[in-house]
């Protein structure tokens, strides 16, 4: 991920908004493999959502 935004993010090849989502993913993902039970609400779904929209 570092690399990535290095190379792309902070040179402005990739949308800056797109490297949110990303991170965003990432983090929730980390969180679902490895703690035993994780929710998320609704709107925690929505407000990752919304960048895309």
């Amino acid at each position: 991920m570092g690399w990535f935004n290095k190379e792309f993010v902070n040179p402005g090849k990739v949308n800056h908004k797109l490297w949110d989502i990303y991170s965003q993913s990432y983090k929730n993902r980390q969180e679902s493999d490895y703690l035993d039970f994780v929710e998320y609400s609704k709107e925690e779904i929505e407000q990752s959502y919304s960048g895309m929209l």
